[in-house]
């Protein structure tokens, strides 16, 4: 048997060691060129807003050697799986996961290559928008000639804009596992930057007037933390990554006009400022993680909780 004093050496030296690990970070950019999501106010797809800020974030992080990141897919790429064994995919996957590789590689094989690259955390990003119902105009622009702004476009009807607010949310799998707990926590430290260094307000129409539905017409979705804009949905890259996951909704690209979301985010110095909230927010859980998980190179390593399977 091995002296107490040399058994708490290597204990010490052991965690130094995952402290000093970068934290592998997987930064997923929804939707593929196969589906690109909804379009916004001037004819740009979702993709493409996804991309953009998907890249921001990315050079963000990639300044500081403390994180690893790695990219689902590549910009105007699709998720490219074909590198991974199949004995990895199956290691990587639940059953169910590993079994809907066929028909949907675009979903499941984004969280294939996260547990493939043992990852600390998932960070997927998206942009919202809403049922066709509450949206007025086309998704046609013209450039004024003096101003070079752009005009018309879709826009969110006045009646919804009364009703509802319009901005970010932070979605999470909210299932009671002890990986949701830590999907929790990295939500709120997100959505905490996003609404006070941005001055963000969060979305509180998730779930009502037909959005966010099952086909029977029930909520696929909660409120978790309203204040913040943390919502419950069950979709798979959040339900099948073994690390803690949320999927941030920047902004809403179909609210266009003069006041509208759409403007206030298209632009690089939103993206710019809003990858350094996402990145702070990281920062922020994991300094108050690390006094209580070694987070690094895998640190966390949770298997999908029996009610995922």
């Amino acid at each position: 048997m091995l002296p107490l004093a040399l058994l708490l050496s290597l204990s010490v030296l052991s965690t130094e060691i995952a402290a000093q690990s970068p934290t592998i970070v997987i930064l997923d950019s929804g939707h593929d060129p196969e589906n690109q999501g909804s379009t916004g106010t001037c004819g740009k797809t979702e993709m493409q807003y996804n991309d953009e800020m998907t890249m921001e974030l990315h050079k963000a992080m990639s300044k500081d050697r403390n994180y690893k990141t790695v990219l689902t897919r590549k910009p105007g790429q699709p998720v490219e799986i074909s590198s991974l064994s199949k004995d990895v995919l199956k290691k990587s996957l639940t059953p169910r996961a590993f079994a809907g590789l066929k028909n949907s590689s675009a979903l499941h094989g984004r969280a294939a290559i996260a547990n493939a690259s043992n990852c600390d955390l998932f960070v997927s990003i998206h942009h919202d928008s809403t049922l066709a119902d509450f949206q007025e105009g086309k998704p046609v622009c013209e450039v004024d000639p003096v101003s070079k702004k752009k005009t018309g476009g879709v826009r969110l009807s006045q009646s919804f804009k009364d009703k509802y607010e319009v901005g970010y949310s932070v979605l999470i799998l909210d299932d009671g596992s002890a990986r949701a707990a830590e999907s929790r926590k990295l939500a709120a430290y997100i959505a905490k930057r996003i609404k006070t260094d941005l001055k963000r307000t969060p979305s509180n129409y998730h779930g009502r007037d037909g959005d966010c539905l099952f086909s029977d017409g029930t909520p696929d979705c909660r409120d978790v933390n309203p204040e913040l804009g943390i919502i419950h949905r069950n979709i798979a890259v959040l339900r099948e990554t073994r690390c803690p996951a949320v999927l941030v909704e920047v902004g809403n690209i179909v609210d266009g006009g003069p006041d509208g979301d759409e403007g206030k985010i298209n632009n690089d110095e939103f993206r710019g400022k809003m990858a350094d909230a996402i990145k702070a927010g990281i920062d922020d859980y994991l300094k108050a993680s690390r006094t209580e998980i070694p987070i690094g190179g895998g640190g966390f390593g949770f298997e999908p909780s029996d009610a995922q399977r």
